[in-house]
């Protein structure tokens, strides 16, 4: 069977597009041609981050040779209309996306915006639909949809601390979700996964199934399995699977020429690894609750009050039974202020001092507290950056 990758919103056009946008100025970058209209210094940050995301892609999958030295197109808009008619300019509605990977006369583009979405979802979405671009240059596009999707999300998740990409990130409300769906009952069978097409993917997701989003949990769930369970035991033979599928075989045959064992046994080691020993990573969780606390620093500030305690945001938070929704992938996460643990710093087991999660002082243009989470490996703060007319909150880690 022809098995072509869905690759983020994947368009082929026969015709030669303009593609270089207005420009930003003259933006460095080592592997990508950068355009848009988004401001120098942003666009020149942004360029920085996915160079280093690109880094990491080509150390994990340095067996898979380049095949041009042709740098990759990244184009980056201040905001959501500009973004959407650059992309109604190649024929097709972007609407609903928060950044997309497309090809279109031959060229690998990555577009998206900053105004009015939180950074995080949009480095998340940058980084995921990068890894799309990546695979299908480097690795080809017959990658099966579960190991495209699935690698995608696992570095969309990863953070950049100090110019380095920190893979392997599993924030505590995702993992959380993902168990008591698995213990529901509601997960695919890995043998399911592994031959699912992309037209099958595409039709769950589509029609607005309920295991839709499961797909991709399931599927982030198991990039990290294969790369990580056990100290590495299957990330060389997952490199063998992923070259198999490369060179043409089909995904049954690569698996067998991959992995010891049968499709069940595998699944039932990536069940045990799920839920019995995996586990979250205290600064995802830590940069997951810092975006709960900036929606309810937001909201108490509109009513005007002197905020000076995350135990004062607390109470006011539970008094107005306030959550967070976020949809990805067609499935809802909810955050509740009634969970008391969305007011503390994630906890390090085996050490005596844990982190602390504090109220930082106001931000003279913003005029709103932002917040911080010390103690961990890694500091993580909440500030507020101007954007448009207003301020957006953006996680830091130092």
């Amino acid at each position: 069977m022809n098995r072509k990758s869905v690759i983020g919103v994947l368009l082929t056009v026969c015709a030669t597009v303009w593609l270089l946008g207005t420009g930003p100025g003259n933006v460095p970058s080592r592997h990508y041609r950068v355009s848009g209209d988004l401001d120098t210094p942003r666009a020149r940050a942004l360029a920085g981050h996915m160079d280093a995301v690109f880094d990491e892609f080509g150390k994990r999958f340095a067996s898979f040779p380049a095949k041009n030295s042709k740098q990759f197109g990244l184009h980056l808009f201040a905001s959501e209309e500009a973004y959407l008619e650059f992309l109604r300019g190649k024929g097709f509605d972007a609407s609903n996306t928060a950044g997309i990977f497309f090809f279109i006369g031959g060229e690998a583009g990555l577009a998206t915006f900053i105004d009015g979405q939180a950074e995080r979802r949009m480095l998340h979405t940058l980084q995921h639909e990068g890894f799309h671009q990546f695979a299908h240059v480097r690795i080809g596009e017959s990658l099966p949809i579960w190991a495209n999707e699935g690698l995608a999300e696992y570095f969309g998740e990863a953070i950049l601390v100090r110019r380095v990409l920190r893979t392997g990130v599993a924030p505590e409300g995702r993992l959380v979700v993902l168990r008591e769906r698995l213990r529901r009952g509601d997960g695919f069978p890995l043998e399911v996964i592994l031959e699912m097409s992309n037209e099958e993917w595409s039709a769950l997701v589509t029609r607005g199934d309920p295991r839709a989003g499961l797909l991709y949990d399931q599927a982030w769930s198991m990039a990290h399995f294969l790369v990580h369970a056990k100290n590495g035991l299957y990330a060389d033979a997952f490199v063998v699977y992923l070259r198999a599928i490369s060179e043409g075989a089909e995904p049954a045959d690569a698996f067998a020429r991959a992995f010891r064992g049968t499709p069940a046994e595998m699944d039932k080691a990536w069940q045990t690894f799920v839920l019995e020993e995996w586990q979250a990573d205290p600064i995802g969780t830590a940069a997951e609750r810092l975006e709960f606390i900036a929606e309810g620093i937001g909201a108490f500030a509109q009513e005007g009050q002197s905020l000076t305690s995350i135990g004062q945001l607390q109470s006011w938070m539970q008094e107005r039974g306030m959550v967070l929704t976020r949809t990805q992938h067609g499935v809802s996460r909810v955050t509740s202020a009634m969970d008391d643990e969305n007011f503390r710093a994630p906890t390090v087991p085996g050490t005596r001092r844990q982190p602390v999660l504090e109220l930082t002082a106001a931000d003279k243009a913003s005029r709103l507290p932002g917040a911080r989470i010390t103690g961990l490996e890694v500091m993580v703060t909440l500030v507020w950056v101007r954007a448009g007319d207003g301020f957006q909150p953006e996680i830091r880690f130092h």
